[in-house]
Parts: structure tokens; sequence; C-alpha cells
């Protein structure tokens, strides 16, 4: 492992319950990558783009250990890779611990549920231009919609935020809902639907293991339409890992699709 300079950055301590950088209370949203520095003049106001070394990760998780309620959710002998951080007293490895068992592979995402400004307006574009079914309505505040009978794939409601505007720029949030079909002939029918509509696409990608529409509904939240190619097609790497990759995808021979 190469030489990491230990005085690089200032001690991360414990003063009150609080975590300090110096004198400075400690502040990190970036990803902190093993042996990274990055130089002070290159630092944003907010220190967001800063990198701690593998140093200054062992001085945090030493710090929590010393506040109560803020217990690192991972021993300090897992400090191998890349960490994510998340504020002070949240730090999460970006990397499954080889001891850790794998979720269940029959897990799915059931349903996403979106606030948005108008339920009305929301329901003829799912239903109206894409096609989803209305499963159950909520008076003039909230609908669940969905494909094949399901109860429910997508939730709407106004409860906090009829007449509401979408996330500024910069703020965290949803940043796309995927829908995936089951054929590229059903993809090219979403196609077809969005342009009788009239509705405008932010751009469309193929991805290796799937090809995909990319646009935004009403209230301004993303929306991907994509459909799957087979595993046995995905493009793999040197070591076996899936290998995506974004290549412009040929609308015109999407459209050319047929059941």
């Amino acid at each position: 492992m190469p030489t990491v300079n230990q005085d690089a950055w200032p001690i991360i301590v414990r003063r009150d319950g609080a975590l300090y950088e110096g004198a400075r209370p400690f502040r990190f949203l970036g990803l902190a990558a093993s042996n990274l520095h990055q130089n002070e003049g290159q630092l944003m106001p907010d220190f967001s783009n800063r990198f701690p070394d593998d140093f200054e990760i062992r001085d945090v998780l030493g710090a929590l250990h010393q506040i109560p309620g803020a217990e690192p959710r991972f021993p300090a002998s897992h400090l191998t890779g890349a960490f994510a951080f998340r504020g002070q007293a949240d730090i999460l490895p970006s990397m499954v611990q080889s001891n850790s068992p794998v979720i269940d592979p029959a897990v799915r995402i059931g349903h996403v549920h979106l606030k948005v400004a108008d339920l009305q307006r929301s329901l003829d574009f799912y239903c109206g231009v894409l096609g989803f079914e209305l499963t159950q309505r909520f008076g003039p505040q909230a609908a669940f919609i969905s494909a094949g009978g399901y109860h429910h794939h997508i939730g709407l409601n106004t409860w906090e935020s009829l007449g509401g505007k979408p996330p500024a720029p910069g703020t965290t949030g949803l940043y796309h809902v995927a829908i995936l079909y089951p054929t590229r002939a059903t993809l090219a029918d979403a196609l077809r639907r969005l342009r009788r509509a009239k509705v405008p696409l932010d751009g469309a990608a193929d991805h290796g293991v799937s090809e995909a529409l990319y646009l935004h509904d009403p209230d301004g939240n993303g929306v991907e339409l994509y459909r799957d190619r087979p595993r046995e097609e995905w493009p793999r790497a040197a070591d076996g890992g899936v290998a995506m990759g974004t290549q412009p995808l040929d609308l015109d021979a999407l459209l050319a699709e047929t059941e």
C-alpha cells in the first residue's frame, strides 16, 4: 500500500459531543478514497470536494466511538476501499463487506410514490399517455396506478405538494423513476405514445445491458422508460462484472420494432 502523509490534515477530535477538524466543526459530504489528497487551494467553500486519507478516516472512527449514539456502522478492521461520509456522525461503507450476507435475489422495488402538484395532470400523463391503469383513487388528493392488475406500481399524491413547484437545482431527492418494459416492441410503443402526445425526450441511450428513453413528467420528476437485454447479452468486463456504457440509441430503428 502506498505511503500516506499522516500530517496531511488536522486530527479529528471530539469536543462536547461533536467532531472538530482543528478549530473548525468537521463537515464532509464527499467520498473518502484511500491515499487521495486534495490541494487546499482547490477546495470548495463548503469542503464538499475534500478527500480525507486513511489516517483521517481512523481519526473519525475513533472520535465517533466516544460520542453516545454515534457508533460507526462498521468495525475499524474493515477500513479498505472507499467510504461514503454523510455528515459528522454517519459513516457508511460504499463497498459490501465480505462477511455481510447479500439481500435475497427475489427482492424487488415494488412501487414509487410521487408528490405531485396536480393529481389529474399526473393521471393524464401516466394513464393517458403511458397507459397505466388507475387501480384506486383517494378523492382529489391521491391515486394508485399499475400495469397488469398489480395493486400499485406508482402512487401519486398532493398531500404536501398541491400547487407546488419542482425541487430547485442543487437539492437532493429523486433522480428518476425507471419503468421497465418487457420487450423492445413495448418500449417502441411507449415512444410512439410520447410522440403522439408531443412529450419531448431529454435523451435516449443504449447502455449495453438496456435501451432507455429519458424524459420528465409534468412535475419535473425524471422518468426513464427502458427494456433490458437478456442477461447472456450483457457486456462484461475482464473480471466478469457488468460493463455498462452509454451509446446513442437509434430511435428510428426502435420505432420500426413491432410485436
